[in-house]
């Protein structure tokens, strides 16, 4: 078996190379910015000479400057071979008022936030929202506001149409960061004074699966903030921090993200042949038709 991994920094995917060669498989890191995609007289993606196509699978570990590019490579490769998140879904985590709106059309509870583009609206928010608020922008930069002033030289020194999303800033006794791989959620709490492993609540895990399996990817990370006697999502991503994860509680995440994605593949792999089989039946079937021996 064959994978590529595909990042921007290989120090993101390294320990899970690792693990992967420690598995039997062979582990190819592809740095995203000389992957070269071709769309013309057929379609394709390759790195450095390496036709994706002859992978077995591509598991990508974007970061929002190369959203737009790491979508396409998505798109492209996805009817091919197996691919660690749809590109429908993965479209959603290019924009974060889709993102929210998709996951609280589906049952989970996440903040309030406003989007605008142009001043007048921003007045709007501004009356709304009152401050402090922060702002972030499509390059994925935050700002805390906390005057008017402030505010409004931000704004209009902001180029015209340019999107951007406002927030209140919360200030939770803590915070649980959790990573979802496969079927298991491993989760650890931060406040203040401490950060600590935890054993994952039913509602956390309930929620970290329902997320994962409303985006069908292989693995994320969702942040949860306590409101009231229950919490919301504060953010979903793809930015593991699998360090920081090992290093506070103990696991292993590295293999359990080669396990699971070494499984995945495989099951991605069964889904396409069918799919294959069932696009080229459809082919016969309208060739047949057309040539007036089935007449639908």
């Amino acid at each position: 078996m064959k994978i590529g991994l595909a990042a921007l920094s290989k120090e993101k995917i390294e320990k899970i190379m690792e693990e992967l060669k420690n598995l039997g498989v062979e582990a190819l890191p592809i740095n995203a910015s000389e992957i070269i995609l071709y769309a013309g007289k057929g379609i394709g993606a390759f790195y450095r000479g390496v036709n994706f196509f002859d992978l077995d699978g591509i598991v990508i570990f974007p970061e929002i400057r190369q959203f737009e590019f790491f979508y396409k490579l998505l798109r492209i490769c996805e009817d091919f071979i197996p691919v660690s998140i749809p590109s429908d879904k993965f479209l959603f985590f290019y924009n974060r008022a889709l993102l929210q709106r998709f996951l609280s059309m589906n049952g989970i509870p996440v903040r309030k936030i406003y989007i605008f583009s142009e001043v007048t609206a921003a007045n709007i928010v501004l009356k709304k929202l009152k401050l402090p608020v922060i702002l972030q922008f499509t390059d994925g930069k935050r700002i805390l506001v906390r005057n008017e002033e402030t505010f409004r030289d931000i704004i209009s020194n902001t180029e015209t149409n340019t999107v951007i999303t406002a927030e209140k800033p919360v200030n939770p006794s803590h915070i649980i960061k959790a990573i979802v791989v496969g079927e298991e959620v491993i989760a650890y709490e931060k406040s203040d004074n401490e950060i600590k492993s935890i054993q994952a609540s039913k509602e956390i895990i309930d929620l970290s699966l329902k997320i994962k399996n409303l985006f069908s990817s292989y693995f994320l990370k969702i942040t949860f903030v306590p409101y009231k006697k229950s919490y919301f999502v504060n953010e979903v991503s793809f930015d593991l921090e699998i360090e920081s994860f090992e290093k506070i509680t103990g696991k292993n995440i590295a293999k359990m993200l080669a396990e699971n994605i070494i499984k995945e593949i495989k099951e991605g792999k069964k889904h396409i042949v069918k799919q294959s089989i069932g696009k080229s039946f459809e082919g016969i079937v309208r060739w047949l038709s057309e040539i007036g021996i089935i007449r639908s």
